[in-house]
């Protein structure tokens, strides 16, 4: 009897010889015995038919074995042998299946666990590309202001040469008593420069500061030149009512 299969409704009718019948089982442990069809019977999926391929291996290989010894006298410990390399065979056949078996069961654990991890990561991709939509908000507002305010103001920084004003203020300041006339010097170009800026309707406050030190502090005065060089783009702004009121008393 060869070995042979089909597949009726489903399911996988299996012949083989009587012979094979605890190897098969070793593979096929709930396969049933259909007397009508006269083979064994299981359902028709692609795990039963990898098993069938591999039982298929394991007889081809029990009968080649067999061959060789056709023409000779079996003995039992011949048989045995053979029996025994065809139970290996069968034995690694079958740990091949269930580690890859095994892998399957692994990989749909971990892919569950990734789309439940997707799923508790949507709420915070929600919410960043929210602050992202801000951010970028923010941004053009900031562009705007840029152009509107600050671009206007940074023409006057050279058109009055700001640089090198802040340099003559600390210059003068480092000298004390001996470069009080250096300040004086820079502060009526600085004094021209803020005027320029309030007609435009941009102010600094640490300007403000600078222009209406006392020159008779130069240890002050540096420290107010290193807060107008600090200021000088970040802290542009439109002036308003307060401001002009502001002045009027730091001018009395």
């Amino acid at each position: 009897m060869s070995l042979s299969h089909k597949i009726i409704n489903e399911h996988i009718f299996m012949s083989f010889p009587y012979e094979l019948k605890d190897t098969f089982r070793t593979l096929f442990k709930t396969a049933k015995w259909n007397s009508t069809q006269k083979a064994f019977v299981a359902a028709h999926t692609p795990q039963n038919l990898r098993k069938w391929e591999k039982f298929i291996q394991a007889a081809d290989t029990a009968n080649k074995l067999l061959a060789q010894k056709d023409n000779e006298e079996a003995t039992g410990k011949e048989m045995e042998e053979l029996a025994d390399a065809a139970n290996k065979l069968v034995i690694a056949l079958t740990t091949d299946l269930t580690c890859a078996q095994q892998r399957i069961v692994d990989v749909q654990k971990d892919t569950a666990l990734a789309r439940a991890q997707a799923a508790e990561l949507q709420p915070y991709i929600a919410e960043a590309k929210e602050k992202l939509k801000r951010l970028l908000e923010e941004y053009d507002l900031a562009a705007e202001k840029r152009d509107t305010i600050i671009a206007p103001v940074l023409t006057l920084y050279e058109e009055h040469d700001l640089d090198d004003i802040l340099k003559k203020y600390f210059s003068g300041a480092v000298r004390g008593y001996a470069g009080k006339d250096t300040l004086k010097y820079a502060e009526a170009r600085f004094r021209k420069l803020v005027r320029d800026m309030r007609r435009i309707g941009s102010t600094v406050d640490a300007f403000d500061d600078l222009l209406y030190a006392s020159l008779n502090r130069p240890d002050k005065v540096k420290d107010l030149v290193a807060g107008a060089r600090e200021k000088m783009h970040s802290g542009v702004r439109r002036h308003n009512e307060n401001d002009a009121e502001r002045w009027e008393s730091m001018e009395a």
